[in-house]
C-alpha cells in the first residue's frame, strides 16, 4: 500500500500561498527584466533597414478576447550577414491594423534577424515620412 501525505492533497495553507508568493514574484519580474533587457539591446545595437510595403491586405483574427482584423504585408528589404554580405528578403509580416493607415509602396524602419530573413522587429515609420 502507498502512503500519502494528507496535507499536500488538501487545499493550499495561507503560509504556503505567502511561500510561494515571496519564492515566485522575484522570479517572474526576473525574467521579465532580463526579456525586456535583451530587446532593448537587440534595438539598441543591431544593424536597421528600411523595408518597403509591397503587398497589403487584411486578415480577419479571432481569439477569445472576440474578433479583430490585422494588416499585413510583403515587406522587401535588405539584411546584411556579420561578415557584410547583403541579402535581399522578401517577406509576409504582420504589421499592425487598418486604422495605421499603411499603403503599398510606404516605407518602414525595421531591425532584421541576424540569420533570417523571416523575422523581424517593426521599429515604425522612417521620421521623415509622413
Amino acid at each position: 500500500m502507498i502512503e500519502t501525505n494528507p496535507r499536500r492533497l488538501g487545499p493550499i495553507t495561507p503560509r504556503e500561498q505567502v511561500r510561494i508568493y515571496l519564492y515566485l514574484a522575484p522570479a517572474v519580474i526576473v525574467a521579465f527584466a532580463a526579456l525586456a533587457g535583451f530587446y532593448g539591446w537587440r534595438l539598441a545595437t543591431f544593424p536597421r533597414t528600411t523595408a518597403t510595403i509591397g503587398r497589403l491586405w487584411e486578415v480577419e483574427r479571432t481569439t477569445r478576447r472576440g474578433t479583430w482584423i490585422a494588416t499585413f504585408a510583403e515587406l522587401s528589404f535588405t539584411r546584411t550577414t556579420p561578415d557584410g554580405r547583403r541579402i535581399d528578403c522578401r517577406h509576409e509580416f504582420e504589421i499592425g491594423r487598418p486604422r495605421d493607415g499603411y499603403r503599398v509602396g510606404d516605407t518602414l524602419t525595421i531591425i532584421p534577424a541576424k540569420g533570417t530573413c523571416q523575422r523581424v522587429d517593426i521599429i515604425g515609420r522612417p521620421e521623415n515620412s509622413p
